[in-house]
């Protein structure tokens, strides 16, 4: 029983190594593709930049713009190519620690295929039966659980160390023919420890003091895995919100910036309002793609939360 209980433990804690190594695989993943995207975003403002400085030098050419308006638009552009350097960074950066992750080698390339966007659900569960599924189904406790049993058998046995010991053989020896020399026996024999230096005793109290630090810990293990499941719980809720406010607010920022350079173009507005509009802008899908990578990552956070099996398990 208690071989069988260890091989338990054994396989529920190699499951959930693999789910965990499972989503720190997603978790990299999208990281990854998170800061592709946003390397984009500081492209198509440095794209924006140099046409707003481009725009400006004509204007002020044209003596429809003060001279300075060059000085802010050129401030402007090298802002956003230093952001540019920093993307290209973290670009560098989030591949790397996907390929530790994966075992990839770090002399070859990796190329990453974009997620295609799907749109976000919000959870058909209750946070409360969140809870009570995520307890009975994650292998991490269920693992705790058998440990216990199995020390539970490892108390039996110090037990019976601790007692007296019986024994009861049977022995019978018959030759073919009548001889002298055919036997039977039946022995019982009863083991008493009078004195062992009360070394089953401690042993018996040894395992027990394990038994009741391997029950506390589970007791902390489950407060620990329902703060898990709610926080789990509440990001995806939260992100579910965040990401659908982020998408209105890129929508309302790209209308704004078109206006803000056509009115510019036709000569009725200024370069203020121009870079105003695309600060926003490059705000706004800053946000839209941080906010789509968060809940990305949540959902499967909240998979592992619950135990539930991982994507590619």
């Amino acid at each position: 029983r208690q071989a069988g209980l260890s091989a338990d433990v054994a396989e529920l804690a190699a499951l959930q190594t693999l789910r965990q190594t499972l989503f720190e695989v997603h978790s990299r993943y999208y990281d990854a593709l998170r800061a592709q995207e946003l390397l984009r975003v500081n492209q198509s403002q440095v794209d924006r930049a140099s046409t707003i400085l481009e725009q400006t030098k004509e204007r002020v050419r044209l003596r429809d713009a003060a001279a300075k308006d060059i000085l802010q638009a050129e401030a402007d552009l090298l802002n956003a190519r230093a952001s540019l350097l920093a993307s290209q960074i973290q670009v560098e950066t989030t591949v790397t620690a996907l390929k530790a992750i994966l075992g990839f080698p770090n002399n070859q390339e990796l190329t990453l295929v974009q997620v295609r966007p799907e749109e976000a659900k919000p959870l058909e569960i209750s946070l409360a039966d969140a809870l009570s599924a995520g307890l009975k189904a994650r292998p991490d406790l269920e693992s705790n659980r058998r440990r216990i049993e199995s020390q539970k058998a490892t108390v039996r046995l110090a037990k019976m160390d601790s007692m007296a010991e019986w024994t009861l053989g049977a022995n019978v020896r018959k030759s073919f023919g009548d001889s002298v020399f055919d036997t039977s026996q039946l022995v019982f024999n009863v083991s008493i420890p009078l004195f062992d230096g009360a070394r089953s005793k401690n042993v018996l109290r040894g395992a027990e003091l394990n038994l009741q630090s391997s029950e506390a810990t589970l007791e902390q293990s489950e407060r620990d895995a329902s703060a898990e499941i709610e926080t789990a719980y509440r990001q995806y809720t939260q992100n579910l919100r965040r990401l659908e406010a982020s998408r209105l607010a890129l929508r309302a920022a790209e209308l704004n910036f078109q206006a803000a350079s056509e009115a510019r173009a036709a000569g009725a507005g200024n370069l203020i309002e121009v870079l105003t509009a695309q600060v926003t802008l490059v705000t706004a899908e800053s946000n839209f793609v941080a906010a789509y990578y968060d809940t990305l990552i949540s959902d499967v956070r909240f998979r592992l939360a619950v135990g539930q099996a991982m994507p590619g398990e």
